[in-house]
């Protein structure tokens, strides 16, 4: 293949990723561009596909249906896809859609090791680490899984308040026999913050979970903060 040839291709790519990131162009011109990426399959087409999880337009009901196709096109590539989904995900903090692709294309636990990966890599990057940190977090409650259960136990003891919320909100998935002592220890910490606090034991209200083993140290003054408060068969209220 020529030097024009070469130029050519990379240039065909450019203009249709352009007609795909444009956020006023048409939902039609938009989804075309995207049928054009995925039929030319390329890495770079691939990887100019993988642009459109990276903005959102007003209409939330279209830009989620034009998601929705363009992991579906990923889906449909197969193999081809997984190594642009791999470099996005590394490098990007819109992974939701990407994940799930990879996730239908190799399985979850491919998806698994590529998200926490991702979390790993997100600790050594300038500036933006904490944003990514925080979306790659997000979507590790989508996959239930015990490398996954295993980080989020570590999370919760995260200097990232939001960190330590989604870690929470994550584990609650996985049952009172591995959500509830971390989540206790998030409630009663002297040292935790108010916001934390009060989500959590929202979270143990809705679940509705008994906290027996822990009776003595809710039960004390100050244990818990303004309005709860250890009520019936060990489980925490709301005073009015």
């Amino acid at each position: 293949m020529g030097l024009f040839d070469r130029f050519g291709k990379a240039s065909k790519t450019s203009r249709h990723v352009s007609r795909l990131t444009n956020a006023y162009a048409q939902t039609q011109d938009r989804t075309r561009a995207m049928e054009i990426l995925a039929g030319m399959g390329t890495p770079e087409a691939f990887t100019g596909l993988l642009q459109r999880f990276t903005f959102r337009i007003e209409a939330s009901i279209v830009d989620n249906d034009e998601k929705e196709y363009a992991c579906q096109l990923l889906i449909d590539a197969g193999p081809k896809a997984i190594e642009p989904i791999k470099a996005f995900v590394e490098s990007n903090d819109a992974v939701y859609w990407p994940l799930r692709a990879l996730r239908d294309i190799a399985g979850t636990d491919a998806a698994v090791g590529l998200l926490l990966n991702a979390l790993d890599r997100s600790l050594t990057k300038e500036g933006r680490q904490n944003e990514q940190k925080v979306q790659l977090v997000a979507n590790l409650r989508d996959f239930k899984h015990p490398k996954v259960e295993a980080r989020l136990l570590e999370l919760v003891h995260d200097r990232d308040e939001e960190v330590r919320i989604l870690a929470i909100d994550a584990l609650m998935t996985y049952g009172p026999e591995t959500a509830l002592e971390p989540a206790v220890q998030r409630a009663i910490d002297p040292d935790e913050s108010l916001r934390v606090k009060t989500v959590v034991i929202e979270q143990l209200i809705e679940n509705a979970w008994p906290l027996t083993p822990w009776r003595e140290q809710l039960a004390a003054d100050d244990a818990l903060p303004v309005p709860y408060a250890l009520g019936a068969g060990d489980r925490i209220i709301r005073e009015t």
